[in-house]
């Protein structure tokens, strides 16, 4: 089944967390330099439309991805749904609080010709449209980036409001190089402060 083909790639992708540029719809405002390291990510600055989602609050490890699958897998084949991803929503760092207490949620897009009123066993929910740093990723990648991302963040003078979301991409046989996107909602700081951080200070002293 092509959504089991996600669990292993869900196992091995939960550890991600949480200048200047006019933003403008779906435009690149502000990228890093061009690298052909894989260790440095392709991302944009967007403005993302509000989506409606089907989906579950989970408590506790992320080991539980492969349990929720397998619960929406079975519910989406048997109404005969063509769901192409799985996004995840995560509040809470996971380096920063234990397994136990981790809050997240796991869900997908509701498809175009499905009344939510007449859903019943799954809760449904809108997450409001954002600006976000959009980035491309993949399992192997995901951990790695995200921590890149944050410090990328940091020196250009956005600040996240919104919890991290991950978009599973079910487009691989091998897991590891299944695609994943990482959103991180932002909003420019609104106090002009320059932010020194190891990576600049490091640049200038070159």
């Amino acid at each position: 089944m092509r959504h089991t083909k996600i669990l292993t790639l869900i196992l091995l992708a939960f550890a991600c967390g949480t200048g200047p540029g006019k933003e403008s719809n779906g435009e690149i405002s502000k990228t890093p330099d061009n690298s052909t390291s894989e260790l440095v990510p392709k991302m944009e600055i967007k403005v993302l439309p509000a989506t409606q989602i089907i989906y579950m609050t989970n408590k506790g490890s992320f080991n539980q991805h492969p349990e929720v699958i397998f619960t929406f897998s079975g519910y989406i084949e048997s109404l005969d749904w063509d769901v192409k991803n799985y996004i995840g929503i995560y509040p809470e760092d996971p380096d920063a609080v234990s397994n136990e207490e981790l809050d997240w949620e796991l869900g997908f897009e509701v498809p175009d010709d499905v009344n939510v009123d007449e859903l019943e066993r799954f809760k449904v929910k809108t997450l409001e449209g954002t600006t976000a740093l959009v980035v491309n990723s993949s399992v192997k990648n995901s951990p790695i980036h995200g921590l890149y991302c944050k410090v990328w963040l940091l020196e250009h003078g956005y600040v996240q409001t919104q919890p991290t979301r991950m978009i599973y991409h079910m487009d691989n046989e091998q897991p590891e190089l299944q695609s994943t996107t990482i959103i991180f909602p932002v909003v420019k700081r609104t106090r002009d402060i320059q932010v020194i951080t190891t990576s600049t200070l490091n640049h200038q002293l070159k």
